[in-house]
């Protein structure tokens, strides 16, 4: 029999990461479970090195509690991967609510996990086994005849045959893992007002629609503290873990700041950019005026030239917009940056000439204290007014009040957020918990 054929590259996945995780108490009030530390790194680090290494290039991370922290942590790209995010509504959406909710984000075939879990399998033949049956979703399974909590698939032939997590049958002996994958015409086949993504897995099976893939290695989890525990001690065993730590050390503060869209990684951009322009502009003037023997005046300005290039071409692709993803074109971000380079150039010429005598001090103080402010609006400029980069305008923040707010409230159709009667730490159960997202 022939192997099923192997896609190119993984669907587009999605990642359910706008529950609130209140299991992990006081752990998550100021930071999203997706942001725990586990090894060293945020969780989702590690998930998201795990998908780009099966081969991933689009993620769609749903978020709800937190969200806009989870978005200014991860930003747009990570690990070579391409990060968007859907925010959920006024209301936690819901499993399934969350996924019809970003739909439009997620092409006509994707896969789809919870942001609580590190699921050890081979995504890319899970993703090829679901394409070659030609059913419109599929589910992996585990076999599990009880030892977490009860069993709730059927599973054979590649084929889940029944699903229930409310009210499982004395016959399954499968338990969901975690990974499934859906078609777009799927999510038309619960009704509008079903929220939980696991009643539209039974209904599929029902149907027998619903493709299974069998997984063979436990997972990881980090619903409660005990699972975070040994979850964070099995990373820090693992050797991948080791070299990410390694090379996260070794490639240095520029790769390093550049996966980071928060003020930190924006402001050390900038810093370097500011460094870089200096060199360049320092560099060009003396060769001129040494080497090609110019006149000085003449290679400062050719010198000035240069750096402003340099400098609008930093800002642009280094600082603000690694991937070019802007609200306002090209020529419109030429005018503003020429206005605001010109505005801090003339103020920085103008304070010195008049400064220095009305103040009684030197011009060298004025004129440093006058960059110092300058470049400082300048950040501010930037940021808001010249290149908008898409990471600070694509977002909906959440409200403090609202996050709180939430806290108390449970998704839409979820189940208590507490721990499964007997399960054990790491197991399974969690990949069936609504409130995992």
């Amino acid at each position: 029999m022939n192997d099923p054929p192997r896609a190119s590259r993984l669907p587009t996945v999605c990642i359910l990461a706008g529950g609130l995780g209140t299991r992990l108490g006081e752990r998550v009030a100021r930071v999203p479970k997706p942001l725990l530390e586990v090894a060293g790194r945020p969780f989702l680090h590690h998930q998201l090195r795990l998908l780009a290494a099966a081969g991933a290039n689009e993620i769609v991370l749903c978020v709800g509690y937190l969200g806009e922290t989870i978005r200014q942590q991860i930003g747009t790209e990570l690990f070579g991967l391409r990060i968007a995010y859907s925010f959920d509504g006024p209301e936690l959406d819901g499993t399934l609510g969350a996924i019809r909710r970003a739909r439009e984000m997620l092409g006509e075939r994707f896969l789809v996990l919870y942001g609580d879990t590190y699921l050890r399998l081979d995504y890319g033949a899970a993703a090829a086994e679901w394409l070659a049956s030609g059913l419109p979703a599929m589910m992996s399974v585990l076999r599990n005849d009880g030892r977490w909590e009860a069993s709730n698939a059927l599973y054979a032939d590649g084929r889940v045959l029944a699903y229930d997590k409310r009210a499982p049958r004395t016959d399954m002996r499968w338990i969901d893992y975690g990974l499934g994958g859906l078609e777009q015409a799927a999510l038309d086949l619960a009704a509008a007002e079903t929220s939980d993504l696991a009643e539209l897995y039974r209904e599929l099976a029902s149907k027998e629609l619903l493709c299974g893939f069998e997984a063979s290695e436990r997972f990881y989890e980090i619903g409660t503290p005990a699972a975070l525990a040994e979850t964070d001690a099995f990373l820090r065993s693992r050797p991948e873990t080791l070299r990410l730590q390694e090379n996260v050390r070794s490639r240095g503060i520029v790769r390093t700041v550049r996966e980071r869209s928060d003020l930190f990684g924006q402001g050390t951009r900038y810093a370097l950019a500011g460094a870089t322009v200096a060199l360049v502009y320092l560099l060009t003037t003396t060769a001129l005026s040494t080497l090609a023997h110019l006149r000085f005046q003449l290679a400062l300005a050719i010198g000035f030239c240069c750096g402003l290039v340099v400098h609008f071409t930093l800002q642009r692709t280094f600082v603000w917009g690694g991937r070019g993803d802007f609200a306002l074109p090209l020529h419109r971000q030429t005018a503003r940056y020429l206005v605001a380079a010109g505005t801090q150039y003339g103020l920085t010429a103008a304070g010195t000439s008049l400064l220095p005598a009305a103040l009684g001090l030197p011009v060298e103080v004025v004129y440093l204290a006058l960059v110092a402010i300058l470049v400082s609006t300048n950040f501010v400029v930037f940021r808001n007014v010249v290149f908008h980069p898409e990471a600070e305008t694509g977002a909906r923040p959440i409200p403090p009040a609202e996050q709180a707010r939430r806290s108390d409230r449970q998704s839409c159709g979820a189940s208590p957020d507490q721990a499964p009667r007997g399960a054990a730490a790491g197991t399974p159960a969690r990949a069936t918990d609504p409130t995992a997202r």
